[in-house]
């Protein structure tokens, strides 16, 4: 009886240790083909385009040095808003950032905090 228990165990452990080593293997080949085909669908940029909401100047920053938004600019001011283009391709602040209160910490703006379009 000892015998097949150990012999039992030792197969579970083997159907483990297969179980797991297929899914590592299904795991590398849906990595390497999608860099192989440059799928990127469904990955986080690599860069973020931001508006300074104060002067209006368009920044791109790495998305790895951003912790959330609104970001702080390099004199500590939290007035850079993540930025897309319109129909006419100008940069504005994306609509989901353009709330009532969002911008009334600010003195001047350079956008219209209706629309998030850069003022001329």
């Amino acid at each position: 009886m000892v015998k097949q228990s150990t012999s039992v165990a030792m197969n579970k452990a083997q159907i483990s240790k297969l179980v797991g080593a297929c899914v590592l293997l299904a795991v590398s080949v849906i990595l390497i083909l999608s860099v192989v085909t440059g799928d990127d669908k469904g990955s986080a940029p690599s860069r973020v385009t931001l508006i300074n909401v104060i002067t209006g100047e368009v920044v791109k920053m790495r998305a790895s040095k951003i912790a959330g938004f609104p970001v702080v600019d390099d004199e500590g001011r939290p007035c850079l808003f993540p930025a897309q283009r319109n129909d006419d391709g100008e940069y504005v602040v994306q609509a989901r950032f353009l709330t009532a209160d969002r911008f009334e910490q600010f003195d001047q703006l350079a956008i219209n905090p209706d629309t998030g379009s850069l003022l001329e």
